[in-house]
């Protein structure tokens, strides 16, 4: 006679053992996916809002060291006339012998990458294009030209050995912002939970259709300096961008308010220096995770 339980027990097991299986080629699958390098190279992500104060500057600079920590050779590009990019690392605006705005300015400009120091940012794969206050001249003189492509064709023809391009753009509406949106594979827009800047997100995906056409829609809203105390602020944020995530246009990742931030900004090092356990370091790798697996 046969013993039932024993064959149910052992039904059991092939199946826990094939189920088992069965996941772990799923996990090595999506690991594989999650970080292959199908792009064609280097990939383009502008980070830019229609404000000022909605942590642009920070998220090109963290996410690049995010990125860079993962394997990937980012180079930062500055496009904002107050030099932000630069100011945030140390970089003396007064002393530089390139910066973004050779782009704009002269027929052949070339070799304007200069890597960045370990001891500011953490990593060995970091380079900056940076910005500099002559970009008001470009504004002065390129603004009437229609020259939005300048800055992809720059990209495209010299910056080949980069796996990725963050560039920052200025709040205002120049020629600069505007050759940042025409050179963008993708657009990351970082928000504050605060009425002001998500307002802004209405205008700048209207100039970012004017540029791109109507027919893009690679974007993504990023939530930054979240702090949960601001519950009537998050309930409105939510209120205002239901509509970009009913779309799938705002990222899984939240970016919180961290001190560290600040600090590692007033010393012009990241957070992977000045802090390695920072609670908005941890939140930028899981963003380079989720920019990875999505691309």
């Amino acid at each position: 006679m046969i013993n039932t339980s024993k064959k149910v027990d052992g039904i059991h097991t092939l199946v826990n053992v094939i189920t088992f299986f069965t996941l772990q080629k799923v996990k090595k699958a999506l690991t594989s996916s999650c970080y292959s390098n199908q792009l064609v190279m280097p990939y383009v992500f502008t980070v830019g809002n229609d404000t000022g104060g909605a942590t642009k500057t920070t998220c090109v600079i963290e996410l690049g060291v995010a990125l860079a920590l993962k394997g990937k050779k980012v180079c930062l590009i500055g496009l904002d006339e107050n030099s932000e990019l630069s100011e945030y690392l140390g970089i003396d605006v007064d002393q530089l012998d390139t910066s973004s705005s050779m782009i704009f300015l002269e027929e052949n400009p070339k070799d304007l990458a200069r890597r960045l120091p370990k001891e500011k940012t953490g990593v060995e794969q970091l380079w900056i294009i940076p910005s500099a206050p002559d970009l008001i001249e470009v504004i002065r003189r390129k603004s009437r030209e229609h020259q939005e492509k300048l800055l992809r064709n720059y990209i495209d023809n010299h910056l080949n050995e980069f796996d990725i391009v963050l560039i920052d753009t200025p709040a205002g509406l120049n020629m600069l912002k505007l050759n940042g949106v025409y050179a963008a594979d993708f657009i990351i827009i970082p928000t504050r939970y605060d009425g002001k800047t998500t307002r802004a997100i209405t205008r700048f995906t209207s100039h970012i259709e004017a540029v791109k056409g109507t027919e893009f829609n690679n974007y993504g809203i990023l939530i930054s300096a979240v702090d949960l105390r601001k519950k009537r602020n998050i309930e409105k944020t939510k209120t205002l961008l239901e509509e970009y995530s009913d779309k799938n246009l705002v990222f899984t990742t939240k970016i919180p308010t961290d001190a560290d931030i600040e600090a590692a900004q007033s010393e012009h090092k990241t957070s992977h220096v000045f802090n390695i356990h920072s609670k908005a370091g941890k939140a930028y790798s899981q963003l380079a995770e989720e920019i990875l697996c999505y691309f």
